[in-house]
């Protein structure tokens, strides 16, 4: 069992991506539905002001997915990051969304038609990228222990079922398709896995500022 601190240190940081992981996916599925953000035949804005919403929720989401991937590091792993941070920045090179959610966040700042095609595309290849990470974990956390007998218990105190969860779908979104009107998603008003005020927020309690306010009732082609 001397392994056993080893695997306690690192479940937390794995529980922080799944919970992440299920956040966003449960987000982009409510979407990606008939008359909604994401509706693969007409996304976009499909209600008004309540657009600013979806894209900033989309951009919270995605910004919580990139920091669950941030390595816990004991104070021994900071000590060698500071005296060798190129090892360090190459490291984590393939991991870098900064640009990429920089981008997205200009474009949120400043608006966008209201296709909203650019934030989308943006948004769509980072998550893909994202998953592609998470996806390798998985991999990876499957591979541990799967040449011990299916009775066995793991070292981390829990059966292998429990440390691999076959059940999870291991897959990327398909963005070119819509969710179906049956199945776990099928209620895009259903309690989000993640904590989230939209609902109860309501437009009254954002504050705009006059320039924002004057530029909204001149053009009828943004939020």
């Amino acid at each position: 069992m001397q392994d056993r601190p080893f695997w306690n240190f690192l479940e937390p940081q794995y529980q922080r991506i799944i919970a992440s992981s299920n956040a966003i996916v449960f987000f982009i599925k409510s979407q990606k539905q008939e008359q909604r953000w994401l509706d693969v035949y007409s996304a976009g804005c499909q209600g008004g002001c309540r657009c600013v919403f979806q894209l900033a929720e989309a951009m919270v989401l995605l910004e919580d997915y990139a920091a669950s991937f941030d390595r816990d590091l004991t104070f021994q792993m900071r000590m060698g990051k500071t005296l060798n941070p190129r090892y360090w920045e190459l490291l984590y090179h393939t991991l870098n969304w900064k640009d990429e959610l920089a981008k997205l966040g200009k474009l949120l700042e400043r608006g966008t038609p209201s296709d909203h095609s650019d934030f989308i595309q943006l948004f769509s290849e980072c998550v893909d990228r994202m998953d592609e990470q998470y996806l390798e974990i998985r991999e990876a956390r499957k591979a541990v222990f799967q040449d011990d007998p299916a009775s066995t218990t793991s070292i981390t105190g829990m059966s292998l079922d429990e440390w691999a969860q076959p059940w999870r779908c291991d897959e990327k979104i398909h963005w070119d398709i819509n969710e179906p009107e049956l199945g776990p998603y099928e209620d895009p008003d259903a309690e989000p896995p993640y904590e989230s005020d939209l609902e109860t927020v309501g437009a009254d309690s954002i504050e705009f500022s006059d320039e924002e306010v004057s530029s909204d009732d001149d053009s009828d082609g943004e939020f």
